[in-house]
């Protein structure tokens, strides 16, 4: 492959993880969200189930022990330094259960591992938050801080929703790096400019 067709392949990624990491230099200690737009596709490869919000904890748990076994078997090229990544999907239409995926970066699909599934999230528009914490502090509860904070509190007092025609509700990148006492989490959620704002 030339040197030029390389780089046009692997350019959008590259620029969506570099503002990922741009996100990670602000404090990580408040609920500050930040309002931005994505320009490229994020190509995920990892393991999935479908699940509701009664049976989300049940089958997290099941789903992580599926992700770490086909991770023994076969490794990921990951692109980013984040451990993992973790994809919950907008439910259809009048539909309570909704597809939840764990899984690592990628630059392609070329030579998927067998036993792992692939995702495609298409840019957008995505509210935003960091938070950083303790790492013995269990992640779920930053994440249901992080929920209900943002869902409760931030979106309706905002001109912003949560965008119905997005394939995606919300993406959390980990981090957790070895030798760390911090764990950061970087949460987006897939929104839309209200059709009363002011602004439109």
């Amino acid at each position: 492959m030339e040197i030029g067709s390389l780089i046009a392949a692997i350019l959008p990624s590259a620029l969506f993880l570099f503002l990922i990491l741009y996100y990670t230099i602000w404090n990580g200690n408040s609920y500050v969200p930040k309002v931005i737009n994505t320009n490229a596709p994020l190509k995920i490869v990892g393991v999935s189930v479908k699940t509701n919000d009664a049976s989300f904890i049940e089958d997290d748990t099941s789903l992580w022990k599926e992700f770490r076994r086909v991770k023994e078997l076969n490794s990921i090229p990951k692109e980013d330094s984040f451990n993992f990544v973790l994809v919950k999907m907008m439910p259809a239409k009048n539909e309570a259960n909704w597809d939840y995926f764990i899984g690592d970066i990628v630059t392609n699909f070329d030579n998927v591992p067998s036993g792992f599934k692939t995702a495609e999230l298409i840019p957008g528009k995505y509210v935003t938050i960091r938070r950083s914490f303790k790492k013995e502090i269990p992640w779920v509860n930053e994440t249901l801080k992080i929920e209900h904070f943002l869902y409760e509190k931030w979106l309706p007092h905002s001109n912003y929703e949560l965008d119905p025609n997005s394939p995606i509700k919300s993406i959390e990148y980990h981090n957790k790096r070895k030798g760390s006492a911090i764990r950061t989490i970087i949460f987006y959620a897939a929104i839309k400019e209200k059709l009363n704002n002011p602004k439109n």
